[in-house]
């Protein structure tokens, strides 16, 4: 619960190069919900934060164009749940691709780590609308590798490890509308958080390394 014994996920903090933050495709802002389909990961909830946000879309600076990119879920044929989720996510894309500024894309799971992370890297945000009662007292692995690779996240109000969301770095929802509301903001000063992201990255790199430090005494 308070995040005393860490280890990197994805992303070594010694070798992986960070990218820069705030970097995007010309004026396309990429906004990743990472990870496969699972209710207490907050899938359920994706339609409706994605349809929030079609609608505030011109709220965004310029010709801003957000491109949002969702997991393909694995075994979809025998679920039809996740069927179901899909189905709810091509909709909102096809009532709001039209408008030219919002628009989703899959990417397949069970990628290779070095696909991963460079799936990561390309990311302008990271959706993290995790179930707070199930992760009030977990950690997670999407927020470590954000951290550490500098990108800044929404996540829902009440999950845990919220130390490292607490620089600035992140900001925090708790329905469909306030995620909506908080991913235009970020996305809209995501340029001026670069001191932000790097005193989370910072902070963590100096939990990690009392992990260590933990485990060497141990050995």
């Amino acid at each position: 619960a308070d995040d005393n014994f860490l280890l990197p996920c994805t992303i070594d903090p010694e070798v992986d190069p960070v990218g820069s933050p705030g970097a995007g495709e010309g004026r396309t802002v990429r906004i990743g919900y990472l990870g496969n389909y699972r209710t207490e990961k907050g899938s359920e909830s994706i339609s409706d934060i994605l349809d929030a946000l079609g609608h505030r879309v011109s709220a965004l600076p310029g010709k801003t164009r957000l491109e949002i990119v969702v997991q393909w879920p694995a075994r979809i044929q025998s679920k039809p749940r996740k069927l179901i989720y899909v189905i709810k996510i091509m909709a909102i894309a096809a009532r709001h691709f039209p408008r030219g500024r919002l628009r989703i894309k899959w990417y397949r799971g069970g990628n290779p780590t070095d696909e991963f992370l460079t799936l990561l890297k390309s990311l302008d945000l990271v959706l993290v609308p995790y179930d707070p009662g199930a992760y009030r007292y977990r950690g997670s692995g999407i927020i470590i590798d954000a951290v550490l690779a500098r990108r800044p996240l929404v996540v829902r109000e009440g999950i845990g490890m919220k130390r490292h969301t607490q620089f600035g770095n992140a900001g925090a929802a708790e329905d469909s509308e306030e995620f909506a509301e908080e991913i235009i903001r970020m996305v809209a000063t995501r340029h001026e958080l670069g001191d932000n992201l790097e005193a989370a990255r910072q902070d963590l790199l100096r939990q990690l390394d009392r992990t260590r430090a933990l485990l060497a005494s141990l050995a």
